[in-house]
């Protein structure tokens, strides 16, 4: 009996799985890179606790963004589903200026890499939230015959972006 319960279990969990998974078709359509993100902008939309992820892609052009119940510093992240290995685009609003921090994951931190990806980026906070969005060459973030991209998603309390995260998202998207 208790052989036939822990099969229901795993099964339930692999359903549970590849059920969450998102499918990134490319689309024509671009995004206006403002950090006011509206109905219909982006493809997916992925709600998570306390933030939302947003993704569009092009044939040129990956778009994504993170709207998150916060005032510290919102992050988005690719190339692995961990910190260690990520890069990762940290945004934040001091005294009203917006500012985009490229960091590489390495462990449970990271550091500043000088290679600029984004095309273009927007932050805006308002009443108590905080939005991203960042625009990238594709090539720059998916590899040619590249059939995942592990997205993560992050936010802290405060402006220091080297403060431990509120919360922490991976998200995997199928591309077709």
């Amino acid at each position: 009996m208790n052989k036939h319960l822990l099969l229901i279990l795993v099964l339930l969990s692999l359903g549970l799985t590849l059920a969450s998974a998102q499918t990134l078709s490319l689309t024509p359509s671009s995004v206006n890179i403002d950090g006011l993100i509206s109905d219909k902008e982006y493809a997916l939309t992925v709600p998570l606790e306390k933030m939302t992820v947003y993704v569009r892609r092009t044939a040129d052009t990956l778009f994504l963004g993170l709207s998150a119940q916060t005032k510290g510093w919102v992050a988005l992240g690719f190339g692995s589903e961990r910190m260690d290995g990520a890069r990762l685009f940290i945004g934040t609003v001091i005294d009203g200026t917006a500012s985009l921090s490229q960091q590489l994951g390495k462990g449970h931190g990271h550091r500043e890499i000088s290679d600029n990806l984004t095309i273009d980026y927007a932050i805006v906070e308002d009443s108590g939230r905080t939005t991203l969005e960042i625009a990238l060459k594709t090539a720059d973030a998916i590899a040619v015959g590249q059939t995942e991209l592990q997205v993560l998603a992050a936010f802290g309390s405060s402006d220091q972006i080297t403060a431990y995260h509120s919360a922490r998202e991976p998200i995997t998207f199928q591309l077709q």
